[in-house]
């Protein structure tokens, strides 16, 4: 038994011989073999993500990848002396990948404020045009509405709806807007954040959609909206409902994906 493994052993030593395992090149020579390659067309967050990428897919024993985020720069460190083409090939697939994403597509977000009012509640204005006085009312709802005005009728079905303002924002990823109603002066404030495309390109998400309007011109109180959604183009959500003078307050939203400039 001892002399099959005392065989066995003088075998296998020439074969390490002549096969040496496990050889790395000295300092000088990864240094003179070396290279960098920086980033041109994405972020460094995305430029780590491609060089973990190729480091996994690589493995370890071809090429160190060395990543530098704040210069978007990578070291390539060969392991194999024998082959200088490792270098050359980890620089064409970095190429491969350095490529700018494409725009995101602009969204637009039309935020309908509707009042539901009572009768009598409604404003009504007078305006003088020479010798004779006109009585203005509120504009009704438009024929394209209709489909919100019946989900509104449903909580509140002894109101008269009548369009108080149109707030219209273009979106890539978040928006805030400020502004005031023109009716009664009130300011109010929308906010898209974290808006996205579902993969299928059917669904925009907001994460949060986010509606606020102070409804009196002194010391009062802001009512609001806050909340996670998600909205088909050509959809009507309607969101509310919020006190005002006039009555109570419907956000309803649509969205419209815009093509890429």
């Amino acid at each position: 038994m001892n002399r099959v493994a005392l065989a066995f052993v003088l075998l296998v030593i020439p074969v390490l011989a002549q096969n040496p395992q496990g050889k790395h090149p000295t300092v000088d020579e990864m240094l003179q073999r070396g290279a960098t390659y920086e980033f041109r067309n994405v972020s460094a967050e995305r430029g780590g993500e491609i060089v973990d990428f190729l480091q996994r897919r690589l493995g370890q024993q071809t090429v160190a990848l060395q990543w530098y985020p704040a210069m978007k720069t990578v070291v390539i460190y060969p392991f194999n002396t024998d082959n200088s083409d490792d270098v050359e090939k980890v620089i064409g697939l970095l190429k491969k990948y350095d490529v700018a994403p494409p725009p995101k597509p602009e969204i637009e977000f039309t935020a309908y404020l509707v009042v539901g009012s009572l009768p009598g509640q409604a404003p009504a204005f007078m305006a003088s045009t020479g010798p004779n006085t006109t009585k203005i009312t509120m504009p009704p709802i438009s024929a394209d509405l209709q489909s919100a005005l019946t989900q509104m009728k449903l909580t509140l079905a002894d109101r008269t709806y009548w369009l108080h303002d149109t707030v219209v924002t273009r979106v890539t990823s978040n928006a805030d807007v400020d502004g005031v109603t023109g009716i009664g002066l009130y300011p109010y404030t929308v906010s898209y954040r974290e808006v996205g495309i579902s993969p299928d390109g059917k669904s925009i998400r907001i994460s949060p959609f986010r509606f606020g309007i102070k409804p009196c011109s002194g010391n009062c109180s802001n009512v609001g909206i806050s909340t996670d959604t998600v909205i088909r183009e050509g959809q009507k959500l309607v969101f509310g409902k919020m006190p005002t003078p006039f009555g109570d307050m419907f956000v309803v939203l649509t969205a419209k994906v815009l093509e890429p400039k």
